[in-house]
């Protein structure tokens, strides 16, 4: 690989693919650099839609980082971009050819944005989903009975050990 620069960005550059990698701490100058300027683009300009990218499906191939050599996962840039990417959580992110530039235009074009939004509007959905559960199984007694009732206002344990207790009494008769 050799370095190359894109911008004010060194990157590095594989000679044979013109695949690019980037350590953690450049690609959150590279975000940083496209949020600031999508900014920018709102402030002066009209709303763009979120670029989408078609990934190459037929030839899918999990890569080895190059600084650890462990197996990379594939993950879809910012969920919904469509430009998935190789990552390595520890060390950063390999694009192939193109991939970058979509990135970049996903961002710009408020991708990031839209993708939080998705994800709040997820995590709000788990959320009300696992509390109507909660509720609905909280109104239904364990054994037919009532949680409220003598029976189980003991707890657990001391049922458990009366039990127990019943058990060696018929035993040692």
């Amino acid at each position: 690989m050799s370095g190359v620069v894109l911008g004010t960005t060194q990157l590095e550059e594989c000679g044979a693919c013109k695949g690019v990698w980037t350590d953690v701490e450049t690609l959150n100058a590279i975000r940083s650099n496209s949020l600031k300027l999508a900014e920018t683009d709102a402030s002066t300009g009209p709303e763009t839609k979120p670029v989408q990218f078609a990934p190459d499906v037929e030839n899918i191939q999990y890569l080895p980082c190059p600084v650890c050599q462990k197996l990379m996962n594939r993950v879809n840039f910012g969920g919904i971009s469509g430009v998935i990417v190789d990552v390595c959580r520890g060390h950063g992110t390999w694009f192939d050819p193109g991939e970058l530039q979509h990135i970049v235009e996903f961002i710009r074009s408020g991708g990031i944005d839209a993708a939080r939004r998705r994800e709040q509007e997820s995590l709000k959905a788990a959320q009300s989903a696992k509390k109507q559960t909660r509720i609905a199984s909280s109104s239904i007694p364990a054994y037919g009975g009532n949680w409220n009732s003598p029976v189980y206002s003991t707890g657990w344990v001391d049922l458990l050990a009366d039990a127990a207790g019943f058990l060696i009494r018929i035993i040692l008769r």
